[in-house]
């Protein structure tokens, strides 16, 4: 039977410091930043491996008070002006037509300015006799014909049987006071007069041709 020997305090010690020489050098390897056991020891990816599951989100915290409100923005300009505004006059009475005078049957005054739609009507009769005449309409702005018109009156048996009306586009810069006017060639006479103007925002003309 073999017989172990006890071994030798030489070998006891030489065996310490081998193990002690070992885990020296390991221990340096793992402090230097250069070495890949430093590097995977402080890798964030490590450290976030060692932690653990996420917890469940906590409860919404309280609304915040409300900002205050801004400054009021600046005022826009205003739009055109529609059409707002309207006059009549009216003369239902009989009036008498003098021949080769100039006759006003009516009139009306803007008091609002702008530009207006102006329409002019009346009725017209002839004298007594059995000769007709010539009665020449003007719608005047100021003393400005701005519509004109010419009818043949039949005579006193059909009296009022007649109508003129005539229709013009004014502004107020140019006048303010619109009148109709007659001037016939023999004694005639008017009834029913009405002057309405109404105004509008803004005024198209175009020329017509015959």
């Amino acid at each position: 039977m073999l017989k172990l020997s006890r071994p030798s305090p030489a070998l006891i010690v030489a065996t310490i410091a081998l193990f002690v020489a070992a885990g020296g050098g390991a221990w340096a390897a793992t402090k230097d930043p250069g070495s890949a056991v430093y590097a995977k020891a402080t890798s964030p990816k490590a450290h976030v491996a060692s932690r653990g599951p996420r917890g469940p989100r906590g409860f919404r915290g309280p609304r915040g008070f409300r900002g205050p409100r801004g400054f009021t923005g600046a005022r826009g300009s205003n739009g055109s002006a529609g059409p707002s505004d309207g006059f009549v006059a009216t003369a239902p009475t009989q009036q008498p037509l003098t021949a080769g005078d100039d006759n006003k049957i009516g009139q009306l005054s803007l008091t609002v300015g702008g530009s207006y739609i102006i329409t002019a009507a009346t009725s017209l009769a002839g004298n007594a006799s059995n000769n007709p005449n010539f009665a020449n309409c003007s719608v005047l702005q100021n003393s400005n014909p701005v519509a004109v018109g010419t009818d043949l009156l039949a005579p006193a048996t059909a009296a009022f049987s007649q109508e003129m009306t005539l229709t013009a586009a004014v502004s107020t810069d140019n006048g303010t006071n619109i009148s109709l006017s007659f001037n016939t060639d023999g004694l005639a006479f008017a009834r029913n007069v009405v002057i309405t103007a109404v105004r509008v925002g803004t005024l198209h003309g175009t020329a017509s041709t015959p």
